[in-house]
Parts: C-alpha cells; structure tokens; sequence
C-alpha cells in the first residue's frame, strides 16, 4: 500500500469520527470568574504568582500566634510562633504574676551595653545602676550581677591587669621622657618557672615635685603605706608634704611587695638622695608605727625628728582612756603651738585623770 493511500483512510476516520459526535457530547468549558473581569493578565503573570506561591509555601513567615483571636478557630503551621508561658490557667485573662528576670541579661551583656555610660559615671552606685537597666529595660538584676557588671566594663575600658603590667618598661620610659630628670626606678627577678621577668618594685618621683618641694615647702615630710586590694598584691608607700597653703603636697611614691624593714630602707634611702636631706636636724619626719619603719628612719636619717600622727595614738590612746572630755583634752594638747602652752594643757589632762597621763 502506499504512503498516499494511508493519509487518504487516515483524515476519512478523522471526519467520521466527528459526523458521529452530537452537539451535546462536545465539551464546552465555561468561562471562570476571573476571565470574565476586565482585568486581563498575561500567561507570563500566571507564572510568576505561581512560582511565588510556591515560594511562600515553602518557607512560610513568622507569624504570631494570638490566643485572643486565633482560640476559636487554631491553625497551627510550619515557622509559627508560640509564646509559651509557666502557667496553669491557659484562658485569655491570667491571675498569674509578672517577673522581671531575664536569664539574657547577663554581665557580658551589660557590660558591652553600657561601657560608655560607665566611663563617663565612674562614681555610680549600685543601686542606681540597678534603677537604670529597671527603668530602661525593664529587668531585674542582682547586686552580684551589677559587681560583676562594673569588673567586666573596666577591663573593657581599662585593659586587664596582665596586660598593664607587660607594658610597665613602657610606661617607665615614657615618664622619663615626659618629665626629664625625675627618679623612675624598676626591679624585675627572673622567674625561673615561665622563663621570663616577674614585677618587684617601682619608685617614682617627679622631677617637678621635687623642685617645687625644695624651693617652697616646709621640711615636714609625712609617710604612710596602705595594701593593695587588686589581683596582684603588695603595698604602696607615700611620702607628702606641707606646703605654704597648709595642704598635702605629694612627693614620691613606691610600689613593694610586703611592708618590713627592708622595704621601707629602700623607700627612705629614695627620698634622702631625691630631697637632698643632709642637715637632718631642721627636718621632721611624721608616721605611724609601721612595721620596722622606725627602725629603718633611725638607721638611715639618724638626725631627723621623727613623730608620730596624733590620730594614730589617739587609736591606741582611747582603747584604755575612753569618753569625750579625754578626748578633747588630748587633742588640745596636741595642738598646742608652743611649749608653755602645751605643758599648761598637760597640767590641766594629770589634774583631771592622772593614769590618761601617765
């Protein structure tokens, strides 16, 4: 058969099959709403919204779910969100009371968080820090939390004391190029365990402290130490003086690792090679008694006049001779100007208790 023959009995079926199908049978599709609008959209349209649905379906937003208005009818989907809250009564209306601790509010977050507020209110309280972080966001913390607050924010601010140390030979040099002439003294020892030099001591003494000491004030020199409460202890020791205007006139100071005899010669010989005191007999020299300090001042300034503060024996003085007529009298005693006057004020302390006296 040929090719020609088998088109012709092909488009005959094509035509019969049509005469035998009515009218009826045709399916006709009705027109959809959205044909019949004014609004015509493009097949490139229809792509694209379904594409975007898609989309949507895929990665659903976040959406809030809202007991008020989403109990009466609850659909719960993918990516929904639930506040879920520690309470019993699962209504719309809750008895239960508020709390205002957050477990995100922590000292690593505070601390980042008002670093600068901290730097400019150094003398801020506790109280008052806690009032802040109430009032501005509306949480809770402890007075611990606040302590660990102010440690973290002045390490950020300040740097950690490891590294103020590693930079001492730094700062050393920079105030013997800043003031030139003053005395900066350090000592190091090698610590044999890490192989590198460990921190000792350190004497400072400022060369225009020394010169405004020497040409106005009266040679009166007051010594003191206190202990260091920091992660690296020791002991500072201060030398002040008097100057024209009554007023503490700062002079030198050191940094040790204990208070003893030993220390405080090294802190006293200082102070003679900076103040030059070699006619030791016009000089007076005031302290408390301090462990092996006087020893160290009898060894090294033999001449000088060494007393002791009022407020110091006035301590050990009211352990036995306590009340408030002692107490008077001993201070008009103290402040007598010259010596008629101060051996009047003692005849007047032996009539009225002859122990306090003594």
């Amino acid at each position: 058969m040929s090719m020609h023959a088998a088109e012709k009995k092909k488009d005959r079926a094509k035509d019969h099959s049509l005469k035998d199908l009515h009218l009826d049978q045709i399916p006709v599709h009705k027109e959809s709403d959205s044909l019949a609008s004014d609004e015509l959209k493009s097949c490139e349209s229809s792509s694209d919204e379904d594409s975007k649905k898609k989309k949507k379906a895929k990665n659903p937003s976040l959406v809030r779910f809202k007991p008020d208005v989403d109990m009466e009818n609850p659909k719960f989907h993918v990516g929904q969100v639930l506040i879920i809250n520690n309470c019993s009564n699962y209504g719309t209306e809750h008895t239960c009371g508020r709390t205002f601790y957050h477990k995100r509010a922590t000292s690593d977050f505070l601390a980042k968080k008002y670093t600068e507020f901290l730097r400019l209110n150094k003398r801020i309280t506790v109280e008052e820090f806690r009032e802040k972080v109430h009032s501005e966001l509306n949480v809770h913390i402890t007075i611990a939390q606040v302590y660990k607050t102010f440690m973290k924010a002045k390490i950020i601010i300040h740097g950690s004391y490891k590294e103020q140390y590693q930079r001492l030979w730094d700062y050393c040099d920079e105030l013997l190029k800043c003031n030139p002439g003053s005395t900066v003294y350090t000592e190091t020892e090698l610590d044999e365990d890490i192989g590198r030099e460990r921190f000792q001591r350190l004497y400072v003494c400022f060369e225009a402290l020394k010169r405004g000491y020497k040409s106005a004030c009266r040679p009166v020199i007051g010594v003191n130490g206190c202990h260091l409460r920091d992660p690296h202890p020791g002991v500072l020791l201060t030398a002040v003086g008097i100057d024209p205007n009554d007023c503490l006139y700062p002079i030198a100071y050191a940094v040790v690792e204990a208070e003893n005899k030993m220390y405080w010669k090294w802190f006293v010989e200082f102070l003679k090679c900076d103040l030059k005191i070699y006619g030791q007999r016009k000089w007076t020299l005031i302290s408390d008694r301090q462990k092996g300090l006087g020893t160290a001042i009898h060894e090294v300034l033999s001449e000088i006049e060494h007393r002791h503060y009022v407020r110091h024996l006035h301590n050990n003085f009211k352990k036995l001779h306590s009340g408030l007529a002692l107490k008077e009298r001993f201070w008009t005693c103290a402040q007598s100007s010259y010596m008629t006057r101060f051996e009047n004020q003692m005849e007047s302390l032996k009539e009225y208790d002859g122990k306090a006296w003594k």
